[in-house]
This record gives C-alpha cells, structure tokens and sequence, in this order.
C-alpha cells in the first residue's frame, strides 16, 4: 500500500507562484486604483448632469461601480432641494411669529 502522501495529489502552488500570483493581484488593483482616481478627476469636472452622465456613461462598469449613477445623483439633489426648502418655509414661520 503507497503511502498517504503520496496518493494525495498536491494542488497547492509553490511559494514562488504564490507570489507571482499576488504580485500580480497587487499590481492590477494599483491600475485599477489609478484608472478609478482619473475617472474621479474626470467626474468632478462635470458642471452639470447631463456633463456628468456622458462621462459616466463612458466608463467601464468596474469604474462606474465606484460612483454614483447620475439617477442617484438627481435624486439626492431632489431630497436635498426638498429640506432646503422646509428649513426655510421653517424660518419664515419663525420670523413671522416674531414679527405678529
């Protein structure tokens, strides 16, 4: 009977492919770093939406992973809108009762 050892089949990779393997991992996340910071750059100097959603559109989806999709964007701006507004109508109130 052979030994246990030796009917196992070792799937695991040397110490060298091992590091081959993470050097590697390390080395597409810093491009995949890189790429997200100058869609970043790219995105910030939208001036408007529509500027935003070309740019946007225009990414890869591992990039568009990273930001906002312009629908969340309007709608972010449609909540801060409405609380803007409530805080002021508020502060018309309250002027208006110090003033009666």
């Amino acid at each position: 009977m052979a030994k246990l050892s030796s009917q196992i089949v070792q799937a695991r990779p040397t110490r060298t492919q091992r590091l081959i393997q993470r050097r590697e991992t390390i080395s597409q996340n810093e491009e995949a770093n890189r790429q997200i910071n100058e869609a970043y750059k790219r995105l910030n100097q939208a001036k408007n939406l529509d500027e935003y959603s070309q740019i946007y559109n225009s990414l890869s989806p591992l990039q568009q992973s990273a930001f906002p999709s312009p629908e969340q964007l309007k709608s972010n701006q449609e909540k801060e809108r409405q609380q803007t507004i409530k805080e002021i109508d508020k502060r018309i109130e309250q002027s208006n009762k110090k003033i009666s």
